[in-house]
């Protein structure tokens, strides 16, 4: 006989692990399920710095919570979490409506911002440089190899390949991208030899 809804409900209430929500309410500092989970799903909408800082904030509650003699559950842990979460969300609201905050919050959310802005621009390189990077990069070193300045590379790149670019850019862009794939090469090389 096939069980109803209602059973499984009350099974699955049954089975789920039993936690202290007055306890969790009380460190998280947010009442309702339903506000502790608008935040677990505000946490998940962020990126990757954001993420880190509010784990960063969340490790700083739990050892202060720790020291002042709460003992370890998995209340503590995740309520750390859900008021880290709730401090860093309540700081960036009130900076997009532009709220009074005091000195040490405004440059800790202003340092945050530069921080998340800088990761973004170093993972976004130019087009000319990703065109140098990919298509280009290879050609490049051959011509080197047999003698020709960075003005004959760049001239015969515009003639040929019809891709505008000074010679101090190509030559910029091919020493970054050397450096780069230099230490690729080398983290491979270190990989290979501790997996021998």
């Amino acid at each position: 006989m096939a069980k109803t809804w209602k059973k499984k409900k009350q099974d699955a209430a049954e089975t789920a692990p039993a936690y202290d929500r007055k306890k969790l309410a009380e460190i998280a500092e947010l009442e309702t399920p339903g506000e502790r989970a608008a935040e677990l799903r505000w946490l998940g909408e962020q990126g990757e710095i954001t993420q880190l800082e509010i784990m960063a904030r969340r490790d700083l509650i739990y050892r202060q919570k720790r020291e002042s003699g709460e003992p370890y559950s998995v209340e503590l842990s995740q309520g750390a979490l859900l008021l880290a979460v709730k401090i860093i969300h309540r700081e960036q609201r009130a900076l997009s409506m532009k709220m009074a905050l005091d000195a040490a919050t405004a440059a800790d959310v202003s340092k945050r911002k530069m921080d998340k802005y800088k990761s973004r621009r170093k993972s976004q390189r130019s087009p000319k440089y990703s065109e140098i990077k990919n298509r280009f990069f290879v050609l490049i070193e051959r011509m080197l190899e047999r003698g020709f300045s960075w003005a004959d590379i760049s001239f015969y790149l515009q003639k040929e390949h019809g891709f505008p670019c000074t010679r101090g850019y190509l030559c910029n862009a091919y020493k970054r991208i050397k450096e780069e794939l230099g230490d690729q090469r080398t983290t491979e090389t270190n990989n290979q030899e501790e997996a021998e």
